[in-house]
C-alpha cells in the first residue's frame, strides 16, 4: 500500500505543476498582446512619419 501512495503524490505533483504552467501561460497572454499591439503601434506610427517626410520634402 505505501507504494500506490507513492504513485498518486507523483500523480498529485504533476497535476500541480500542470496546472502552475498552465495559470502562468494565462497570466502571460495580456503581456504578449501588449507586445503585438505596440508593434502595430510603432509600424502605423512609421508609416505616418514616412507620410509626413515625404509632403514635407
Amino acid at each position: 500500500m505505501k507504494f500506490d501512495s507513492q504513485i498518486s503524490g507523483k500523480h498529485e505533483g504533476t497535476a500541480d505543476f500542470e496546472r502552475d504552467s498552465h495559470a502562468n501561460s494565462v497570466e502571460s497572454a495580456p503581456f504578449t498582446k501588449q507586445i503585438a499591439l505596440a508593434g502595430v503601434a510603432s509600424l502605423i506610427m512609421v508609416v505616418f512619419v514616412a507620410a509626413l517626410l515625404k509632403t514635407l520634402a
